[in-house]
């Protein structure tokens, strides 16, 4: 069987037009990269946290207050990077922001239902006689 990460190197290799495009030849904004990498990890260990020590656990809290500075470090950093990662004037937009906006929307009210004990039984067909 052949690992999928080796069959997209070799379609990417027959398929995408060789240039060298901007690259990290001409740098790359590790700062920022370092940045939201860490700020999104924090993030996911603060919600995953919610569980066990809970919502209001200091622990918890914490994790998610340094998640949330890091994020606000990783998008002031990109209102002065020379390169960045996130060019923020993409959202002067209004049809992206519109897009964004509409999935957040739609996507948001049907994440987590499938995680919830009430969406495998419904009702009283559960209930044993």
């Amino acid at each position: 069987m052949l690992p999928i990460g080796l069959l997209a190197l070799a379609l990417a290799w027959r398929l995408l037009p060789t240039g060298r495009g901007t690259g990290l030849g001409q740098g790359a904004d590790y700062l920022g990269a370092t940045l939201v990498t860490v700020g999104l990890s924090l993030g996911i260990v603060a919600i995953v946290r919610t569980a066990e020590p809970g919502v209001g656990a200091g622990s918890t809290l914490g994790t998610g207050a340094v998640a949330l500075a890091l994020l606000l470090a990783f998008v002031w950093r990109q209102t002065r990077a020379a390169r960045p990662l996130l060019p923020l004037g993409i959202f002067r937009s209004r049809l992206l922001s519109a897009a964004n906006l509409v999935t957040v929307l739609v996507v948001r009210p049907g994440s987590g239902s499938s995680s919830s004990p009430r969406s495998t039984c419904s009702g009283s067909s559960a209930t044993t006689r």
